[in-house]
């Protein structure tokens, strides 16, 4: 009955012992798939980091393109109305000169065609364009004024 014992004690033994050797191989294979993923995950926060500055790099050169792009449509705009007034001058002084050419065809004709009275000859008071151009830092799209 002692050998029993024995027997039995010593495959007790023997089963807890592999069983111990088996619990730390599985601690083992554990441990090392956690250090796999930790050098994953450090390597993926730094790829994190680097996108991100990237990324608010890009915005930074965003918003200075954007605020390029607004300048630019206001001189754009500042260009455009100057032109519309230097048009409207324009037509206004060709009108003067048509008006002017037939002023000077009644004055050539003969007295006795004059005799009709002639039109009162006016001033034609032109007002002043106000031209409003937006400070630039270069001179590109800057309106030169008509000579």
């Amino acid at each position: 009955m002692k050998i029993i014992t024995v027997v039995v004690a010593l495959l007790a033994a023997v089963a807890a012992g592999g069983f111990a050797w088996q619990r730390a191989q599985a601690l083992e294979a554990t441990q090392a798939e956690l250090a796999s993923a930790n050098s994953q995950l450090q390597k993926s926060q730094t790829e994190l980091q680097a996108i991100t500055a990237e990324v608010a790099a890009l915005r930074k050169e965003f918003a200075e393109q954007k605020m390029a792009s607004e300048r630019l449509r206001a001189e754009l705009a500042s260009a455009q109305s100057f032109l519309d007034a230097e048009k409207a001058i324009g037509a206004r002084l060709r009108d003067e000169l048509v008006k002017a050419k037939e002023r000077l065809a009644m004055m050539s004709r003969p007295r006795a065609v004059q005799a009709a009275p002639a039109p009162v000859a006016r001033p034609i008071q032109v007002q002043p364009t106000v031209i409003r151009a937006i400070p630039s830092g270069s001179a590109i799209g800057a309106g030169v004024p008509a000579r």
